[in-house]
């Protein structure tokens, strides 16, 4: 029997609990191994041992970000001081930049024992070039969701490997929407429309009543549609949530997964969310709004000149999905966007064949159990994993 191996795992923001957590359930199915790391509650629901709980620790803005940076940067010590005492045979940081490149830099000079594999590296999403060479000096090898990261990556030197999107061993378009819906008890028969406000507090607080101001002007204007409002299960209600609950046609959902897969359309905070939604072939309206330090910061950084903002938008390199920022999200703008995508039957088919040219971008279903066989080949000596990763070429040519 094979000798079991341990891996630490550090995430710091909802998506990257998600996505550690579906290699940690693939590890555990699959291999002898002990999991710990600075964990989430999704990590830890699946069996990942909390050296400390980071679900707080993620932040989205400067401000946030200097309010941590001295407790992140202590905890990081810390950390680092027991995996001295206790090396593990593998680290895995998932993406959470902010933290866990420094962090991973000063693994790699004081722990030399340990390999390191960084799933979801740095910039990621973004497709143009950048100069990653100094993340080759730190990883022993990278599992990154997008062709386009893999290529600039190997372009650097690093050795990284495509291996597909996890939204897709989450998520895929329902065979039958109604059908789907009776099996859950949601509403049948009428237009249904997902409403999915954000993962983390701040998001939840600067767009919740926005999002529930434009319930209520859809309401008004498409009656017979029924609404499902998304809940964090791992946190306790936002003023939002509880107003929803109380609101007419809103259906609470805890599993957004169940959410997007029978929903017609969704309004959905960008981030993991929009692919999410591309990956269950559920339209999506595509909104973000922060906080006034957030807006400025946005709006005078190299961030404004971006030509998109949401991931499928980016993916295709046009702007397919709706998408609205700060000021534009109001009841008027964005109900407006949800109404001209149910009357246009035209917009909706090509909305849907810009989703499955996405869906084709972000690879094949497995990328959590390839991420978890390339840990465990890691920790018994093996570097190359070609055998394992996917084909950008074909998968490109696919989706054209």
């Amino acid at each position: 029997m094979d000798e079991e191996i341990e891996v630490y795992m550090v995430a710091g923001e909802p998506s990257g609990d998600l996505h550690a957590a579906m290699v940690a359930e693939c590890l555990r199915a699959n291999y002898p191994v002990r999991l710990r790391g600075a964990a989430g509650p999704r990590m830890r629901a699946a069996g990942v041992a909390a050296d400390y709980c980071s679900e707080n620790w993620g932040t989205v803005s400067f401000s946030e970000s200097l309010s941590r940076i001295i407790y992140l940067w202590l905890t990081g010590l810390v950390i680092l001081r027991g995996l001295k005492r206790r090396p593990p045979d593998v680290v895995m940081p998932v993406d959470f930049r902010a933290f866990n490149v420094g962090w991973a830099h000063r693994l790699r000079h004081r722990i030399p024992g340990p390999k390191i594999l960084y799933y979801f590296p740095p910039g990621s999403w973004n497709p143009q070039q950048r100069d990653y060479r100094w993340l080759a000096h730190i990883v022993d090898a990278v599992a990154t969701p997008f062709a386009h990261s893999a290529r600039n990556l190997r372009a650097c030197g690093v050795p990284a490997y495509w291996v597909g999107h996890p939204v897709l061993d989450r998520l895929a378009p329902p065979a039958d929407r109604a059908a789907f819906r009776r099996e859950h008890n949601l509403p049948e028969g009428r237009p249904v429309i997902g409403i999915l406000p954000g993962s983390r507090a701040i998001e939840r607080n600067c767009l919740g009543k926005a999002l529930l101001e434009t319930t209520d002007w859809l309401r008004r204007r498409l009656p017979e549609a029924s609404f499902l409002w998304s809940l964090l299960p791992w946190r306790k209600p936002f003023r939002s949530d509880r107003q929803a609950a109380e609101t007419p046609g809103v259906t609470l959902v805890e599993d957004s997964a169940i959410l997007l897969q029978a929903a017609d359309l969704v309004i959905t905070a960008m981030g993991t969310a929009t692919l999410e939604a591309a990956a269950a072939d559920c339209l999506p309206v595509t909104v973000y709004r922060g906080t006034p330090g957030m807006w400025l910061q946005w709006k005078f950084t190299a961030l404004a000149k971006m030509p998109a903002f949401a991931l499928p938008n980016i993916l295709l390199g046009r702007k397919a999905v709706p998408e609205l920022l700060h000021n534009e999200v109001t009841p008027e703008r964005v109900g407006g966007e949800v109404l001209r995508l149910w009357q246009d039957a035209e917009q909706r088919q090509e909305l849907r064949r810009a989703l499955a040219e996405v869906r084709a971008r972000l690879g094949t279903p497995g990328a959590s159990r390839r991420t978890a066989e390339m840990i465990w080949r890691l920790a018994h000596g093996e570097t190359d994993f070609e055998d394992l990763a996917l084909s950008p070429d074909a998968t490109e040519a696919r989706a054209l």
